[in-house]
């Protein structure tokens, strides 16, 4: 491991309950990704724990659905249009969810591994609320970042190893990854 890896700014997640701007929301989705790059194939332990935490205690919930964790670098989601929502909720919580399975795995306490599992397994159910795809003319676009974020992060295997986290998400992501893999064959 090199020292860049350690310099991650691991709060960055907990920027995610503050930006009220289109220019800093960008700004934070760019980290968010660089950190994803960076952490869904990490072994660094404490890095990976750090990050995680920081993860579980930046999430937000649906009133409506409690079962369903979601990270957004918007102050709030309410009337937010369909396009901003793919990009601004669902993609930050596809990478925290890659990350999260990242801690879960090399997590070796087990009090802190069951905070990962369902904080991931919330993740997950939130990950499915647009059925991996983007939104309007965009959907198909959407669905193929969603689908090299979820490769990128080797979630086939992840979910393989481990399919009971979250059963439903396990059934719908390898179903739509052979959709996917389809796809891309043709």
């Amino acid at each position: 491991m090199n020292n860049n890896e350690k310099t991650i700014d691991a709060n960055v997640c907990g920027q995610i309950r503050s930006a009220n701007e289109i220019s800093e929301m960008i700004k934070i989705m760019e980290e968010l990704e660089k950190d994803f790059d960076r952490l869904s194939h990490s072994e660094d332990h404490e890095l990976l724990n750090q990050y995680g935490l920081g993860l579980v205690l930046s999430s937000r919930r649906l009133d409506r659905d409690p079962a369903f964790r979601y990270w957004t670098p918007a102050d709030t989601i309410d009337g937010m249009p369909g396009d901003a929502r793919a990009e601004f909720l669902y993609r930050p919580t596809y990478f925290a969810a890659c990350i999260l399975k990242q801690a879960y795995a090399t997590e070796e306490n087990p009090h802190v591994r069951k905070q990962f599992e369902t904080a991931l397994s919330q993740a997950m159910h939130a990950c499915l609320g647009r059925g991996f795809s983007g939104h309007g003319y965009e959907a198909d676009e959407g669905f193929n970042d969603t689908m090299e974020i979820f490769e990128k992060a080797e979630m086939y295997s992840f979910v393989e190893k481990y399919p009971d986290i979250n059963r439903e998400f396990t059934f719908a992501y390898l179903k739509a990854r052979r959709r996917w893999k389809a796809k891309e064959s043709k």
